[in-house]
Formats: C-alpha cells, sequence, structure tokens
C-alpha cells in the first residue's frame, strides 16, 4: 500500500517534469521562430551543400588526391 505523502511526491515530480518539458519545447519552438524557419532548396543546391559539408569528404580532399599503384 503506498502512503498518501508517496503520492504527493509522485504527483509533484510529474508535474515538474510536466513543467520543464513544456519550458524546453516552447524554448525550441521561440528558436526556430525566430530563426526564420527552414528554407527551400533545389536537389542540385542541395546536393552541392552537402558536397561541401560532408566531413569524410573534407578530410579526403585535405589529404590531396588519391593515389593508386
Amino acid at each position: 500500500m503506498r502512503y498518501t505523502s508517496d503520492i504527493s511526491a509522485s504527483h509533484a515530480a510529474t508535474v515538474g517534469l510536466r513543467r520543464l518539458l513544456l519550458a524546453g519545447s516552447a524554448l525550441c519552438l521561440a528558436n526556430l521562430v525566430s530563426a526564420g524557419g527552414a528554407q527551400a532548396m533545389t536537389l542540385q543546391e542541395a546536393l552541392a551543400a552537402a558536397y561541401n559539408n560532408n566531413p569524410t569528404l573534407l578530410a579526403q580532399r585535405a589529404r590531396g588526391p588519391l593515389r593508386i599503384g
């Protein structure tokens, strides 16, 4: 059998967690709104951005040309 003080503590923790999640969600939403949201890209722009920002490709380009043999 649970004591009423245990139930009250559990309820208080749940309410606190809900408030924390609500505040975090509001902060994320405000951040998206202030940033202007997402912008549309053409397929060519998306491929160029991926090519220019891919860490694996950047590291390989920094190493220089591939030499076989």
